[in-house]
């Protein structure tokens, strides 16, 4: 590839305090090691205006290799950076004919795009419909697909930088590594790194208690003690 430089897309409204920053900026600085130019952009601030959103989608029309990293909203992603793909997805259908398309990293040669998503939820699978939106993204719009690295339990880690958590991380720190190390090389990703993105941060007991004690101090916070087991929507009788 003649292109070689690398764009990271943040998809949270938490921007830089956000797990999906600390996640896709790790996998970022591996790929610095090794000699790859990176930037990162924020989507939703683009998102405010049209022609910032318009300089984002040409900013990804430039880059060889996108990582879009984003958080779950329930089973989708986020408002923001669903419009932007849209916009994307049309510019590229109408400004030429579809590509040939195929998935895996520069297996055509072209642009490569690898999703990051995270959510709250203990189990990794809930990520899989957001996974498949972007697939299929990356199909409409002639990216070669590079694959989707889901983790569970992304609460866990605050937003704090990856390096800090290298223990409860480990897992993914080592993913993220086989990951850049498979980019820098042009290589598809191993099956491995999916696998170990998956894993598990915390036993799930722990991360229940856990969910459960943060849960209790933002009612207290809001003085919403008393009200945790109303059921406003609850219908009489049933």
């Amino acid at each position: 590839m003649k292109k070689r430089d690398v764009l990271l897309l943040v998809g949270s409204p938490r921007g830089k305090n956000s797990a999906s920053l600390a996640l896709g900026d790790y996998l970022v600085q591996q790929l610095k090691k090794s000699g790859l130019p990176a930037t990162t952009a924020f989507i939703y601030p683009a998102a405010q205006s049209r022609q910032r959103s318009m300089e984002l989608a040409a900013r990804m029309k430039r880059a060889a290799i996108v990582i879009l990293s984003f958080p779950l909203y329930v089973d989708q992603l986020p408002s923001p950076v669903i419009g932007l793909l849209e916009r994307v997805a049309a510019t590229r259908r109408s400004g030429r004919p579809a590509p040939r398309r195929r998935s895996g990293p520069g297996l055509n040669g072209g642009q490569r795009l690898l999703a990051i998503v995270q959510c709250g939820f203990p189990e990794t699978g809930q990520n899989r419909p957001a996974g498949e939106i972007v697939r299929r993204f990356a199909l409409e719009a002639g990216f070669a697909w590079a694959g989707c690295l889901a983790m569970g339990m992304g609460g866990a880690s605050n937003g704090r930088p990856v390096g800090e958590l290298a223990g409860m991380l480990r897992h993914q720190i080592k993913a993220l590594n086989m990951t850049a190390a498979a980019l820098t090389e042009n290589r598809s990703i191993p099956a491995e790194a999916f696998e170990l993105m998956a894993r598990p941060v915390i036993h799930h007991r722990l991360y229940f208690m856990m969910a459960n004690l943060g849960w209790r101090l933002q009612a207290r916070k809001n003085r919403a003690s008393a009200r945790l087991r109303d059921k406003p929507y609850a219908t009489a009788g049933h």
